[in-house]
């Protein structure tokens, strides 16, 4: 049996949502358009100042604010660097990667990308009372992070250094320490810096109701540099260069800066003494890639004559140099941040940002594993062509959580 709503029920229907969106709409006339309120509404209660609990008789427009940030950044990528083997493999096989009887000491995945502390300082205000124009500075960076590996041996255990042999097509090694025929040791340093800083106009939107949309237009500027030095020292232990030291040096330094124009929305809602603030940013400009590679051979014999040759394992003549680079990029910013005030002038704040920097050079992207001289140390003066510079280019991201304290005046 089919039933039928009665027409009293359809209009008691209709009267509830017509009621609901009418409210709606009174709401948003009263937050957003007072003058039309004031004609359609009673007038609302008075809802103080920003900053509870100043009262109206405080014009607080300027703040300072100081941020402890504790933030992870995307780890720079190395190949892998230093490798072992068990006793008594064949020398031929000493450190080649690949082989079952081979074990990777160092590289082969990122490094620099554990949580550190950094700092974020802003100066904010406001031109006029009604705050509908005002401005920010501000100053974000991770304190500099680096990573260090050394290993020495007489001969055993097995030391080595693997690479891809361009003439052969195969896996090879030069061998840092042997039994019998080398004894060495290798240091390895990686240094990571970042930071990044901005001065933006703000437009507020909209206001209201303790709701406030703004809009920020600006320019912002970020840095990121990269250092990765590789020292060898090798003593031969076979006859007739017994005694005779290498000592071999890699160096590969990248450095990013970026310049560009940046857009922002910035939503804030406040609830009495706390307020959640949600923040994105994109910044369009270009980076500037500069990256620097050297490597140096120091032979000394046993009698004490010494002589340098250019080149020294990964970095050879034909990848030896200075490069730079500009390209397009861009740098956005997302953010959450939730507000207590304290007091009349403090706020204190717990928030997560995300950056993404699009294009940029490190410095372990720039090493190329392929080389064309198999022997150790690679020939000086055949070289061929390899390695190679590949000018590699990738992404960057930082993000991690900000503690915050903040005074109005």
């Amino acid at each position: 049996m089919m039933t039928t709503a009665s027409p009293r029920v359809h209009g008691l229907t209709v009267w509830r949502s017509t009621s609901f969106a009418m409210l709606v709409f009174a709401g948003w006339l009263e937050c957003y358009s007072p003058a039309v309120a004031q004609t359609a509404l009673p007038p609302p209660a008075s809802q103080g100042r920003v900053l509870v609990p100043c009262g109206p008789e405080l014009d607080l427009r300027v703040g300072v604010r100081a941020e402890y940030l504790l933030w992870w950044t995307h780890s720079m990528h190395v190949p892998t660097l230093v490798t072992t083997s068990v006793a008594n493999t064949d020398r031929d096989d000493a450190g080649v990667r690949g082989l079952a009887t081979t074990d990777v000491l160092f590289g082969g995945g990122g490094l620099n990308g554990d949580a550190r502390s950094g700092g974020r300082f802003a100066v904010d205000g406001w031109f006029d009372p009604q705050q509908s124009l005002g401005f920010e500075l501000g100053y974000a960076f991770v304190e500099q992070e680096g990573a260090t590996y050394a290993a020495a041996s007489q001969g055993s255990p097995i030391l080595a250094r693997p690479f891809f042999n361009a003439d052969t097509g195969l896996e090879d090694a030069g061998l840092i320490a042997f039994p019998n025929v080398a004894e060495g040791r290798i240091e390895i340093d990686a240094a990571t810096r970042f930071g990044t800083a901005e001065a933006m106009l703000v437009k507020t939107l909209l206001a209201g109701c303790g709701r406030r949309v703004a809009f920020q237009l600006g320019y912002r500027r970020a840095e990121l540099e990269d250092d990765l030095a590789l020292h060898e020292v090798m003593v031969s232990r076979q006859t007739p260069t017994d005694g005779t030291t290498l000592s071999l040096l890699d160096r590969f330094d990248a450095s990013n800066t970026f310049n560009g124009a940046q857009l922002g929305l910035v939503t804030e809602q406040r609830m009495g003494r706390w307020s959640l603030e949600l923040l994105t940013k994109v910044a369009l400009g270009t980076v500037h890639s500069d990256v620097g590679i050297q490597g140096s051979t120091t032979t000394t014999t046993t009698t004490g004559a010494s002589s340098t040759a250019e080149g020294g394992f990964l970095a050879l003549p034909t990848n030896i140099g200075h490069y730079e680079r500009d390209t397009f990029s861009s740098l956005a910013e997302l953010g959450l941040k939730l507000t207590y005030a304290f007091g009349c002038h403090w706020r204190a704040s717990l928030g997560y940002s995300f950056l993404y920097w699009h294009h940029v050079a490190r410095a372990g992207d720039q090493i190329d594993r392929s080389l064309s001289a198999g022997e150790f140390p690679p020939g000086q003066d055949d070289a061929g062509l390899h390695p190679r510079f590949p000018f590699a280019a990738t992404g960057f991201w930082a993000q991690g959580m900000n503690f915050g304290l903040e005074y109005r005046f």
